[in-house]
C-alpha cells in the first residue's frame, strides 16, 4: 500500500485522479523547493503563484456560469418527468442545508471552542474555503487554499 502512494509518473497520477500520489508528490516537491537557496526558489515561487492565480480565476469563471448548466439540467428533467420530479430535489436541498448547519455548529463549533476562538470569527476567516467546499461538494477543491 505504501509503494502505491509513490507515483511512477506524476502526470499519469494526476490524469487518473490518484489524490494520494499527487499529495505525496506535492509534499516532496515542496520540501525540495524549501531546500533551495532564496535566489533560486523566488522565480519558481513567482511562476507557481501566477499559475495558481490563473487557475483560480478560471475556476471562478466556470463557477459563475455553472447556474446556467444546472438550470438546463433541471429543465430537461422537468420536461421529461414533470414538475413532480422537483420534489425529491427540494428534499435533497433541504437535507443538505440541515446537514451543513449541523456540521457547522456541532463539528466546527466544537473545534473552535477547543481552540479557544469564536465560531463566527473562524467562519469569517475561512469563508472562501467553506463556500467552495460546500458549493462544489468536494474537499479536494479546497486543498490548494
Amino acid at each position: 500500500m505504501l509503494f502505491g502512494i509513490i507515483p511512477d509518473n506524476i502526470v499519469n497520477a494526476m490524469a487518473q485522479g490518484s489524490l494520494l500520489s499527487v499529495l505525496f508528490f506535492a509534499v516532496m516537491f515542496g520540501l525540495g523547493v524549501g531546500q533551495l537557496p532564496e535566489a533560486r526558489k523566488a522565480p519558481l515561487l513567482a511562476v507557481l503563484r501566477a499559475v495558481s492565480d490563473a487557475m483560480f480565476r478560471v475556476t471562478s469563471m466556470i463557477m459563475a456560469y455553472s447556474p446556467i448548466g444546472v438550470f438546463g439540467m433541471i429543465a430537461v428533467n422537468v420536461a421529461n418527468f414533470g414538475f413532480s420530479s422537483l420534489l425529491p430535489l427540494g428534499m435533497l436541498i433541504l437535507v443538505s442545508y440541515v446537514v451543513i448547519a449541523l456540521f457547522t455548529f456541532i463539528i466546527l463549533g466544537s473545534i473552535a471552542r477547543l481552540a479557544g476562538i469564536s465560531l463566527f470569527g473562524l467562519m469569517r476567516h475561512i469563508r472562501e474555503e467553506l463556500l467552495l467546499a460546500f458549493s462544489s461538494a468536494s474537499s479536494a477543491a479546497v486543498m490548494p487554499l
